[in-house]
């Protein structure tokens, strides 16, 4: 899984951070900062979420910090292109579930020259999106902007369609 980070003052004896209803166990911290890492299965999709640390104190009470709200983005680590096959794979991570609203455009020129709904996947590392037979995609390179709960993915790779 993907580590989280989280920076602010007087946090390094937090001992958890709190993302949505996800309770994440520190597994580094020093200075101002504390991590955890995401699992590998995630319970937690793309979007905005309270986010907050929190420790058990001596009396057995826990601490909550304030929380914040924080945007959790699809990542793309890599975009393979099969013309032949009418087919695109998008690897990375947080790229949508089975239940999550995951769009992608596909853009050249400044215009959108095809919006895709598709499927999630269980893991939600990897997109095999399969064009539709009635749709027709001119060679060339294409922008993709991938959006999943309306979060989109901070990566809009070049893809060459040819």
């Amino acid at each position: 899984g993907q580590t989280i980070t989280v920076y602010g003052h007087d946090i390094e004896n937090a001992e958890w951070i709190l993302i949505g209803a996800q309770q994440l166990p520190v597994l580094h911290s020093r200075g101002g900062q504390v991590s955890a890492q995401m699992p590998l299965t995630p319970a937690i999709v793309p979007g905005a979420y309270p986010v907050s640390v929190a420790r058990m104190m001596p009396n057995r009470k826990l601490r909550v910090s304030n929380a914040l709200m924080g945007n959790l983005l699809p990542t793309i680590s890599d975009i393979s292109a099969h013309k032949s096959q009418g087919k695109f794979t998008i690897h990375g991570h947080l790229l949508g579930g089975p239940s999550d609203d995951v769009t992608i455009s596909l853009c050249q020129h400044g215009h959108t020259a095809l919006p895709l709904d598709v499927a999630g996947s269980n893991d939600q590392t990897r997109l095999t999106i399969y064009l539709p037979a009635d749709v027709s995609l001119a060679d060339g390179s294409y922008q993709l902007i991938l959006r999943v709960n309306g979060a989109q993915a901070a990566q809009s790779p070049l893809m060459d369609w040819a």
